[in-house]
């Protein structure tokens, strides 16, 4: 069986929108055909290059999605064929069989344990979870928590600013360019306030992401208005364009869209 998917082949150049030919699974495995891939600054920093050289080119792109499972390899207990499923870069519950590898016109495409920017994608079991069957106000004194995404140092250090005295938490969750550096005022620390990392939120996928469908499914929170016009997958390069100049704060790349023309 074969797939289109959105290639890196070399960083700092044009996505190559490709055909490439799906592996048999390995157990563990899983097969999924993706409805929907975020992307995300990471992306726009491994088709830079800003996360230095990248040893695995050609490869596969994207690490978080929506879509709905078409196989699972033996051994795999937590989804089967049908299932709606989030994939995500974190780690849940089931096992970690490692990423895939395709053929395109003879040479091999590497992939990691979770790959988005394709029709078709193979997922390690542990990347998957079930879908459901469905800030505080700015006040003078700081705010309670900040989350940074930016990836920008200055940006960083603003959030640590804009958390309140005796008590305030800034979390950084932007990677930054490779050989960044972030300068403090350590007074900061004096004034009880913390600055924090975060491994992808911290979540537990298993636990978490049925709630977060529960809370977005509940229309209490207006989610939408955070995405822009989605994007079909031959113009996967020009999201991370859109992502890289700002114009856009979240892509979506719907695998229904065909490009026109």
């Amino acid at each position: 069986m074969k797939t289109e998917a959105a290639l890196l082949v070399q960083t700092g150049t044009p996505l190559v929108v490709a055909e490439i030919e799906i592996p048999v699974l390995k157990p563990g495995q899983v097969l999924v055909e993706i409805t929907y891939s975020g992307a995300c600054g990471t992306q726009v920093m491994e088709w830079r290059g800003d996360k230095g050289e990248d040893k695995w080119v050609p490869h596969c792109l994207g690490h978080e999605g929506t879509g709905v499972v078409l196989e699972t390899g033996s051994a795999v207990t937590k989804v089967k064929a049908d299932d709606k499923v989030v994939l995500s870069w974190i780690k849940g519950s089931g096992i970690e069989a490692g990423g895939a590898v395709y053929e395109w016109d003879g040479k091999k495409v590497n992939a990691g344990g979770v790959t988005t920017f394709q029709r078709h994608a193979v997922v390690s079991e542990n990347r998957l979870t079930l879908l459901p069957g469905e800030i505080r106000k700015i006040v003078p004194q700081g705010v309670d928590l900040a989350v940074e995404s930016s990836g920008v140092p200055a940006v960083m250090e603003q959030a640590v600013n804009a958390t309140r005295q005796q008590g305030g938490r800034a979390v950084v969750i932007g990677n930054a360019r490779h050989g960044a550096m972030l300068s403090l005022n350590p007074g900061i620390f004096n004034q009880g306030k913390s600055l924090l990392g975060t491994w992808g939120g911290d979540s537990v996928p298993d636990r978490d992401y049925g709630r977060f469908g529960r809370l977005l499914g509940s229309g209490r929170f207006p989610v939408r208005d955070l995405l822009s016009k989605p994007y079909s997958l031959e113009q996967a390069d020009q999201a991370l364009q859109d992502l890289a100049a700002g114009k856009v704060g979240r892509p979506l790349i719907d695998m229904s869209l065909r490009r026109s023309g």
